[in-house]
């Protein structure tokens, strides 16, 4: 950001974690028909935003769809904009937020905690990497991220296996959805 906003250089940011992603214009129906469907939801309200992504797996090609993105939704209103889409597929939330998943599950979302385990997210950005991701045109929110999502630095500027904490609410999301292949795959265990 400092690179972009002040000294005013354009470019990939140095360690930015994914670059295995370009953009279709749509979800292909082939991919609508045959590939394992998901949800992802990451809670998020005034600063960060709500994120709800749809998920397709065909082999190692990953479709991306991004539906909401969004601050300052209630989980009232975040019910009514899920079920006015009806998903076919069940939606995994961020787990650290179980008083909200039982809101909405009791709103008629069909939504169950993710499993966030020790290194989840480093696994989980692991197994992202190992798929060619297409991502909708639409999904604005998520193409900003995937452009500004970076691994940490430490003060010599060395890159760290870690990634920073910012522009990661639709990834996240997206690894939430992921779970049950990832757990499928062993790349992930536990509850």
């Amino acid at each position: 950001k400092r690179r972009r906003f002040l000294l005013g250089e354009w470019g990939d940011p140095e360690g930015v974690i994914f670059t295995n992603w370009d953009v279709v214009d749509e979800i292909p129906e082939k991919v609508k028909r045959h590939a394992k469907h998901s949800c992802g939801l990451d809670f998020g309200f005034s600063v960060n935003p709500a994120a709800w992504v749809w998920l397709w797996l065909l082999g190692d090609d990953l479709y991306l769809d991004e539906r909401i993105y969004e601050t300052e939704l209630t989980n009232q209103m975040l019910a009514g904009m899920m079920r006015k889409q009806r998903p076919q597929a069940i939606t995994y939330a961020d787990s650290a937020e179980p008083k909200s998943i039982e809101e909405l599950r009791r709103m008629k979302v069909n939504i169950r905690g993710a499993y966030k385990g020790p290194d989840s997210v480093r696994a989980g950005i692991d197994w992202l990497l190992s798929k060619r991701i297409h991502i909708t045109r639409s999904s604005v929110g998520l193409h900003e991220e995937l452009q500004n999502y970076v691994w940490k630095e430490n003060r010599e500027g060395k890159i760290l296996p870690e990634p920073v904490d910012d522009y990661n609410h639709a990834i996240d999301a997206v690894r939430y959805g992921a779970e049950p292949w990832m757990r499928g795959a062993g790349v992930i265990s536990g509850a």
